[in-house]
C-alpha cells in the first residue's frame, strides 16, 4: 500500500474513532444529565420543596377585613412563630405586613408584629413553647387574652396538591374576637346525660372539642339550667350535645326564650333518646326524623362518608373535604315554619344514602326498603336563621340555630386521626352562629396565593418527565434533524 493510501486510512480510523468518542461524551454527558435531574428531585422531595406563585392578581386587603383592623379596641400584639422554610411562611408574612400598614395610619391602634424561627431563636422559641404556642403557628394577643392559629389553618386544600392560603380570613376573625370587649362566652349544657367537654375518656369523651372551642377564642363554660334559672345574658353560643334524658318543661321553655331573643344553638342531635327539643326544633325549622341515615360509602361499614355540602359560609371551605357520622338521624325542613318568609333553611350536609327504620345499627347489608325507609339524598347538618331586619331602618339579632344529626361526629374517639373534616364543620358553624363569618371564607385580599406542594406520587412524575421525557424528546428531535440533512445530501 502506497503512503498515500495508508495515509487515508489513518484519517478514516481517525475520524471513526473521533466520532466514537463524541459518541461517548454525548452518551455520558446524557447520563449525568439524568443523575442530576434525579439527584434534584431526590433532593427537592426530601426538604419537601414548593413553589409560591401569585393567585390571579394582588389586590388590597378586603374592606371587612379593614373594618376590623379599625375597631381594634387597643394594643394588639402579634408573634409569627414559624419556620422560614414553611410553606405558609412567605404568604403570612407578606399578610401581617399588610395588616400593620392598615394600621400604621394617625388615628389608628398600632399592630406589634414580631417573627420568631423555632430554628434560630431559640431562647424567644423556648419560652413560646413553654407558654403552649406550637411551632408553625400564629399568636394574636390583646387586652389579656390570646388566640393560637395553627399554620395549617391558614391553608385550603383544593384538589391534588394545591393549596390556596386563607390566612386573610382566619387572621381577621382572630382578632374580630380579640376586638370584643370579653371573650365570646359558649355555654355547653350539661345534667341530661349531654357529651361532657371536661371527660377525657378516648373513644366517648369531648375534651378534643372543647380544647378546639377554646383555641378559637372562647371562653367555654358549663351550663346547668336548673341553676341558673335560664339562659345567662352574656351567652353567645348555647351548646347542646345529645343528652340521654329528656328536659323539664321549665328547661325546654327557658331555651325557647333565649331563642326567642336573637339566641344562637349548636344542637347535636342523641340518635336513640328524646331531649323533649324536638317540638321547639320544628317550631324554629328543623324537623328531627325517626330514620337513620346510612351510606354505601363507609370506611367501617357502620359509619357513613359524607362529601356534599350546601351553600353556606359553615360548609364553603369543605370543597373536597369528608365528614363522616356514625348514625346520624334524617333531618327535614318543618313544614309550618319555612312557609314563613324570615325563615332561612339550609342543608349542611347530605349523605348521598337513604334514610332506614334502623332497628339493629350493626345489622349488615344495609338493603333500601321503599316500604319503610326514606329516599336519599338525606340531610344529617341543617343550618337556620329566623328574623333579622323588620323594617328597612330597623334591623334585630336574627336567631340562628345549626342542627347536626348525631353528637359523636365531634367526640374524641372520631377526631384522634384528624382524617375528616367534622372538626372543621363544628368549629365553623359554631363561628357562624356567633356571627364570624370572616374565618370561613377564602382570602379576598392581597394575600391570595397559591402554591404547588408535589406528593410523593407527583415528584416521581416530575421526575420521569424531567429525566426519561424531555432527553427523549432532544434525541427524537436530533434524530429528525440528522435524517432530513442527509436526504437533502
Amino acid at each position: 500500500m502506497s503512503k498515500s493510501g495508508k495515509r487515508k486510512e489513518r484519517q478514516v480510523m481517525w475520524a471513526a474513532g473521533a466520532r466514537w468518542l463524541a459518541g461517548m461524551h454525548l452518551t455520558v454527558a446524557v447520563l449525568l444529565a439524568i443523575g442530576l435531574a434525579v439527584l434534584v428531585n431526590l433532593l427537592a422531595l426530601r426538604l419537601n420543596v414548593t413553589h409560591e406563585s401569585a393567585f390571579a392578581v394582588v389586590r388590597p386587603l378586603a374592606s371587612q377585613t379593614r373594618n376590623i383592623l379599625s375597631h381594634l379596641g387597643g394594643p394588639l400584639r402579634v408573634i409569627c412563630y414559624m419556620d422560614q422554610k414553611h410553606p405558609a411562611s412567605a404568604p403570612t408574612g407578606r399578610l401581617l405586613r399588610g395588616f400593620q400598614a392598615a394600621t400604621s395610619q394617625p388615628g389608628k391602634t398600632p399592630m406589634v408584629i414580631s417573627y420568631v424561627d423555632p430554628r434560630r431563636d431559640l431562647v424567644m422559641a423556648a419560652a413560646l413553647t413553654a407558654a403552649g404556642v406550637p411551632p408553625n403557628a400564629v399568636l394574636f394577643e390583646a387586652q389579656g387574652r390570646r388566640i393560637v392559629v395553627p399554620a395549617d389553618e391558614l391553608v385550603l386544600t383544593k384538589q391534588g396538591a394545591r393549596s390556596v392560603f386563607r390566612g386573610e380570613t382566619v387572621c381577621a376573625a382572630a382578632i374580630a374576637r380579640l376586638s370584643r370587649a370579653q371573650s365570646s362566652v359558649v355555654y355547653w349544657v350539661q345534667g341530661h346525660g349531654e357529651g361532657n367537654p371536661t371527660d377525657y375518656e378516648a373513644l366517648s369523651g369531648f375534651t378534643t372539642i372543647a380544647r378546639e372551642i377554646r383555641q378559637e377564642g372562647y371562653d367555654l363554660r358549663l351550663l346547668e339550667l336548673w341553676q341558673t334559672k335560664g339562659v345567662p345574658a352574656d351567652a353567645e353560643v348555647l351548646i347542646l350535645a345529645g343528652p340521654r334524658r329528656t328536659l323539664a318543661a321549665e328547661e325546654l321553655a327557658w331555651i325557647e326564650a333565649y331563642l326567642t331573643r336573637g339566641g344562637r344553638l349548636l344542637y347535636l342531635v342523641n340518635p336513640v333518646h328524646v331531649s323533649g327539643l324536638e317540638d321547639a326544633l320544628e317550631r324554629w325549622g328543623v324537623r328531627v326524623t325517626p330514620w337513620t341515615a346510612v351510606n354505601r360509602e363507609t370506611i367501617s361499614g357502620h359509619d357513613a362518608v359524607v362529601h356534599r355540602y350546601g351553600d353556606h359560609p359553615i360548609t364553603r371551605q369543605l370543597t373536597n373535604s369528608v365528614t363522616v357520622f356514625l348514625g346520624s338521624r334524617c333531618l327535614l325542613p318543618a313544614v309550618d315554619a319555612t312557609a314563613s318568609e324570615r325563615v332561612r333553611y339550609t342543608p349542611l350536609a347530605w349523605n348521598e344514602g337513604w334514610g332506614a327504620r334502623v332497628t339493629d345499627v350493626l345489622a349488615l347489608p344495609r338493603l333500601f326498603d321503599a316500604r319503610e325507609d326514606l329516599a336519599g339524598p338525606v340531610v344529617v347538618a341543617a343550618a337556620v336563621e329566623r328574623g333579622g331586619e323588620v323594617a328597612p331602618d330597623v334591623a334585630l339579632q336574627p336567631t340562628r340555630l345549626v342542627v347536626v344529626g348525631e353528637r359523636d361526629f365531634v367526640a374524641n374517639g372520631t377526631l384522634a386521626t384528624r382524617s375528616s373534616a367534622n372538626r372543621d364543620l363544628f368549629v365553623h358553624a359554631l363561628n357562624w352562629l356567633a356571627g364570624l363569618e370572616a374565618g370561613t371564607g377564602i382570602s379576598g385580599g392581597g394575600d391570595a396565593a397559591l402554591w404547588t406542594g408535589l406528593d410523593r406520587r407527583g415528584w416521581m412524575q416530575f421526575t420521569l418527565l424531567a429525566a426519561v421525557g424531555l432527553p427523549l424528546l432532544v434525541l427524537a428531535l436530533g434524530g429528525v434533524l440528522v435524517l432530513i440533512r442527509r436526504w437533502s445530501v
